[in-house]
């Protein structure tokens, strides 16, 4: 069974964008990216939807401080998956 994904993009007028993939990976961490290239290489069709922004701020590069983000709204948007 093939994943299909619709995006629908309402700043843009270009309509419905559709598109096919075996797998859908939702986050481009270091384990979405892992396993998006595994599949890949054993010759599937990966889609990989990733959203945020850069890693380049003081409170992320830097391990000590590893608390701080985790509680800030700006990071840490604070969903929870069901149990």
């Amino acid at each position: 069974m093939r994943a299909v994904l619709r995006i629908l993009d309402p700043s843009r007028n270009h309509g419905e964008c559709g598109m096919e993939a075996d797998y859908v990976i939702v986050g481009a961490g270091s384990a979405g990216c892992a396993v998006a290239y595994r599949l890949a290489e054993a010759g599937q069709s990966v889609l990989v939807i990733e959203h945020g922004g850069t890693d380049a701020g003081p409170f992320i590069q830097m391990p000590a401080a590893l608390s701080y983000p985790m509680n800030m709204k700006r990071y840490a948007w604070g969903y929870m998956s069901g149990r």
